[in-house]
C-alpha cells in the first residue's frame, strides 16, 4: 500500500466514524439540521393547509407535491467546500430521505399543524410531526419496533460500558465481533441485575433475548466473517486469553490500543484519554464544561469504534 492509498484510506475511515456518529449519538444534530431546512422553506405548505377541517383528493396532491419540492431544495447539499464533519452529516441524512407520500398523510391527520389549535403555531406543529417522523424512519433503517428501538438504545451502553470496564482492567479490548457472543449477553445480563432489576423495558430481559438483538442490530456483529463467529461460538475455546499473553504480545497490544486512540476524530479522541487519567476525565469535563452524561455517552461511542478497529490489519 502506498502513502497515497493510506492517507485516502485514513480519510474514508474517519469519514464512516463521523457518518455513523451522526446516525447514533449525535442523531438529534442530523436530524435538527434536516428539520430545519424543511421548517425554513414551509411557508407555502402551511398556506396550503391553514385552517383546512378536510383535505379532499385535489388537496393532498398538491401538499405531495410541495413537499416533494421542499425535500428537493432541503435535502440537496450546498456546493461550496465542507468540513469533513458537514459531509459527514449530509452523507447520514441522505439515509433518511423524506417520502412525500407517507409525510401528507401525516400532516392531514394533525390538527395543530393545520392551524386548528390556536395555542400551537402552524411551524411548531410540523417540527413535532418531522421529528417523529424522522425517528420512525430512523428505527426503520434497523429494521426495529419502536419497542425494540427503546429496549436497543438501552442494551447498547450498557454492552459499551462492560466492554470498557475490561479494557481497563487488562489493558486492551475484546476481539472483534466479542459483543455478539454468548458470554457478553449474560455479562450484560449480570450488570443489568446488579444495576437496573426494576428498569421495566430490560429488567426481565434473558440473556437469550439479549445475544438476539446483538444479533439483529448491532453493525459489529453484522460484519463477523464465518472465521471470527466460529471463534466465538460457544463451547469454543478463545483465540488467546489474557492469561495467556506474553509479556511481548501483552506489550504489542497495548501499543496498538494507544495506536488506536490517537486515530479517533476529536472529540472522542480527547474523552478516552482523560477518562484513562487517575481522576477519570473530571479535570477534563471541568476544563471543557462538559456534562457528565455527555462525557459518558462519547465515551461509549469511542469504546464501540475501538472495538470495530481493534481487529487484525487486512
Amino acid at each position: 500500500m502506498t502513502n497515497e492509498d493510506g492517507r485516502r484510506r485514513r480519510v474514508s475511515d474517519e469519514h464512516d466514524q463521523l457518518a455513523r456518529m451522526y446516525r447514533t449519538v449525535w442523531w438529534g444534530k442530523t436530524r435538527g439540521m434536516i428539520t430545519t431546512r424543511f421548517v425554513h422553506r414551509s411557508d407555502r405548505l402551511l398556506g396550503l393547509i391553514d385552517g383546512v377541517s378536510e383535505c379532499d383528493k385535489t388537496l393532498c396532491g398538491d401538499i405531495e407535491a410541495e413537499i416533494e419540492r421542499i425535500r428537493n431544495e432541503a435535502m440537496t447539499p450546498p456546493s461550496c467546500k465542507m468540513t469533513p464533519r458537514q459531509k459527514a452529516i449530509w452523507d447520514a441524512a441522505m439515509d433518511f430521505f423524506l417520502d412525500p407520500t407517507k409525510l401528507t398523510h401525516s400532516i392531514t391527520s394533525d390538527e395543530a399543524v393545520r392551524g386548528l389549535k390556536p395555542e400551537v403555531k402552524q411551524k411548531q406543529g410540523l417540527r413535532v410531526i418531522l421529528r417523529s417522523y424522522f425517528n420512525a424512519r430512523r428505527r426503520e433503517t434497523e429494521g426495529m419496533t419502536e419497542h425494540e428501538h427503546r429496549v436497543w438504545v438501552k442494551l447498547h451502553p450498557i454492552s459499551n460500558d462492560v466492554i470498557l470496564e475490561y479494557a481497563r482492567r487488562h489493558g486492551h479490548l475484546r476481539a472483534p465481533g466479542y459483543r455478539c457472543c454468548a458470554e457478553h449477553a449474560n455479562e450484560v445480563r449480570t450488570r443489568i441485575l446488579q444495576e437496573m432489576p426494576n428498569d421495566r423495558l430490560v429488567g426481565n430481559i434473558k440473556a437469550t433475548t439479549i445475544k438476539e438483538y446483538f444479533d439483529r442490530f448491532c453493525h459489529e456483529c453484522r460484519e463477523l466473517t464465518e472465521e471470527e463467529f466460529g471463534r466465538l461460538h460457544p463451547g469454543e475455546p478463545p483465540a488467546d486469553g489474557v492469561m495467556g499473553l506474553s509479556p511481548e504480545l501483552k506489550e504489542a497490544t497495548l501499543r496498538q490500543l494507544k495506536e488506536r486512540i490517537e486515530q479517533l476524530v476529536e472529540p472522542l479522541r480527547s474523552v478516552v484519554q482523560a477518562s484513562l487519567q487517575p481522576d477519570k476525565g473530571a479535570e477534563y469535563r471541568t476544563r471543557e464544561g462538559m456534562e457528565n452524561g455527555e462525557f459518558k455517552r462519547l465515551l461509549r461511542l469511542a469504546t464501540q469504534e475501538l472495538c470495530r478497529r481493534l481487529g487484525p490489519e487486512e
